[in-house]
């Protein structure tokens, strides 16, 4: 009996063939991956480290989540009953914007605000399906910079309101601090300081905490502006006695790094619970 027997290589060819797929494409060097140099696998890992960098979000005054600018690659969660806000830096103007598997995602770009100081550029992106489970990049093109960032499909979850702080805007701020500081070193004068805290007032600033202790260096007010806490030590106590600030986060507390500024602690987080220790002695800082 002769049988007929189908080579493998054959059948294999066979169904390749019957894929549809061009021949050129199926065996050109360009379908597979080739091999990376020494240089383009160093650049891949600082990349990467880049992308793990990212420092933890915190919530912003009207309930955004905010990430600091430039400090790693964001991920953000969206799903079709929760599209993402992601509100852009006041004044800014919005040039284009990119996303991977595009045909898969929903973009919209839309404004609030008047005025050049007060227009503000809000994307609301969203997956088109509740079966999409994807993980794109996402880069947002401005007059000022380029945003990156990891988009996330996930369906019943996702972060509503996505902002943003700017190291800029930290900067500027100390820098009108010690203006006034200036001021109030050759006016001697209370009320320039006042003026200060009144600024911060009209600028959102909260003052939403009880500090509950027993000390001589006890803060005489605590307070935020959805970007920053600011801790106010009564005056020259700081110079000498500086307590260590611990921050309470998953039922464990953590040293945190502020920064001095005449005689107020500035944290570039806004704080829920917090302590301050020296000499023996404790005041807890709680966000009402």
């Amino acid at each position: 009996m002769i049988r007929n027997v189908v080579v493998p290589s054959v059948m294999a060819s066979a169904l390749l063939f019957s894929s549809g797929v061009p021949a050129a494409q199926l065996f050109s060097p360009d379908s597979v991956d080739q091999p990376l140099s020494a240089k383009a696998r160093n650049a891949i890992e600082v990349s990467a480290g880049w992308q793990r960098d990212a420092t933890s979000p915190y919530r912003g005054a009207d309930g955004r989540v905010i990430h600091q600018y430039g400090l790693g690659q964001p991920e953000v969660v969206c799903s079709t009953s929760f599209p993402c806000d992601i509100a852009l830096r006041k004044g800014e103007i919005f040039h284009d914007v990119f996303i991977g598997k595009k045909s898969q995602w929903n973009v919209q770009a839309t404004t609030s605000g008047q005025g050049r100081r007060g227009h503000q550029v809000h994307l609301i992106i969203a997956p088109r399906s509740t079966a999409y489970r994807g993980r794109v990049a996402l880069m947002i093109f401005t007059n000022e910079r380029t945003y990156h960032l990891k988009v996330i499909a996930r369906e019943g979850q996702g972060t509503h309101a996505i902002g943003f702080s700017y190291p800029e805007d930290a900067s500027q701020q100390l820098e009108r601090l010690r203006d006034y500081q200036s001021q109030f070193e050759r006016q001697d004068g209370a009320a320039v300081i006042d003026d200060w805290r009144k600024e911060r007032t009209s600028a959102d600033v909260t003052h939403g905490y009880t500090v509950e202790g027993m000390a001589s260096w006890k803060p005489r007010a605590v307070y935020e502006d959805g970007r920053q806490t600011y801790i106010e030590f009564p005056k020259g106590v700081l110079a000498s006695n500086a307590p260590a600030l611990l921050v309470q986060a998953s039922n464990k507390q953590y040293a945190v790094t502020s920064r001095r500024v005449g005689d107020k602690y500035v944290v570039d987080a806004v704080i829920e619970e917090a302590t301050l220790i020296s000499g023996g002695r404790k005041v807890k800082i709680t966000k009402q």
